[in-house]
């Protein structure tokens, strides 16, 4: 049996993505085809519908994630591109209500920024400039011997 060709799986799947989740297909074709879509929730039913009811109520644009998904690459996440949405207190409550509802479905929902903003120079990870740790072993406090630590 020959092994799944995980490029071809990917584009197809932004490509059903895309068709599915309007504001998709308003990100140039250049920027989209950078994103992974392994974190993302293929919505259908009611998730689709609470989804669309979101957009409307917030004023924003909403993608739905699985809670527990995979880690993907900075540079593949959609916020790295896009704005996100800037809610009034009142909003964003509605959005934490209904995130916490769609905790136990494994699912939650982001807002974007409507009309959809595209970030001028990609959201930088707070991590890439973190000095890695010591390689050095800590000093023991004076009362340890170093041959009193098993390990």
């Amino acid at each position: 049996m020959s092994t799944p060709n995980t490029f071809l799986i990917q584009r197809k799947a932004l490509a059903r993505f895309r068709r599915n989740i309007p504001f998709l297909a308003l990100i140039p074709l250049a920027i989209y085809q950078r994103f992974s879509p392994l974190s993302w929730y293929e919505s259908f039913g009611e998730i689709a519908q609470v989804r669309a009811e979101l957009e409307e109520e917030l004023g924003c644009y909403v993608m739905t994630y699985k809670r527990f998904g995979p880690l993907i690459p900075w540079e593949t996440q959609l916020v790295v591109y896009i704005e996100e949405a800037r809610l009034t207190p009142g909003k964003l409550a509605i959005l934490h209500e209904v995130n916490e509802t769609a905790r136990r479905l494994g699912i939650e929902f982001q807002a974007f920024q409507k009309p959809l903003t595209l970030r001028k120079r990609p959201l930088e990870n707070s991590l890439a400039y973190c000095d890695p740790p010591d390689e050095d072993e800590p000093e023991l406090p004076d009362d340890v011997d170093q041959d009193d630590v098993p390990f």
